[in-house]
Formats: C-alpha cells, sequence, structure tokens
C-alpha cells in the first residue's frame, strides 16, 4: 500500500510477522448444529462480492474456514505469543 516505505523485513527483521485479527465466537457449550450453521452462513456472507469489495477497501482480508480451523489458529498464535513473550522476558506493568 505504501511501496516508498521499507517492509519490517527489509528494516532487519526478517520473519517478523505480526496480525490483528477478529474472530467469530459462541459461548461454550453452544450445540454443535447451531455453530456449524451459523459458521456456514458466515462463511457464505464472506464470499459475497459486496462484502469481499468492502473488507478489501478497509484492508481486511478474510479467513474463512471451519470452527476446527479457527482453534487450530488460536492455539498457534497463543504458542507464538507465548513463546515470545518467554524469550523476551516480557512482564505486565
Amino acid at each position: 500500500m505504501v511501496p516508498e516505505i521499507p517492509t519490517v523485513a527489509e528494516s532487519g527483521l526478517p520473519g517478523f510477522r505480526s496480525i490483528t485479527w477478529f474472530a467469530m465466537v459462541a459461548p461454550p457449550g453452544l450445540p454443535a448444529p447451531f455453530a456449524e450453521k451459523i459458521n456456514r452462513d458466515v462463511v457464505e456472507s464472506l464470499k459475497q462480492p459486496e462484502v469481499l469489495d468492502k473488507l478489501q477497501r478497509m484492508t481486511l482480508e478474510p479467513m474463512p474456514g471451519t470452527p476446527a480451523d479457527a482453534a487450530r489458529f488460536f492455539d498457534e498464535e497463543t504458542a507464538l505469543w507465548a513463546r515470545v513473550i518467554q524469550e523476551k522476558n516480557v512482564t505486565a506493568e
């Protein structure tokens, strides 16, 4: 979007990754058929050209998938940032 500004990798941090993400979640114990129906409907809405266009104009990239995909993503993000926090000895003030 701003080619005149070097990327983080070009600035000396190759492999750096930091993303902002949003997820739709439901209360624990939601019956699986409801979760599956909501997921199908949301994934279908994310395929609509007008929705995709609006998201792209906001520089958002949808990652539709299953509840299992989301759980896997949450686990990966938790592991990544837990490792960063531990390696860098980050503490809350």
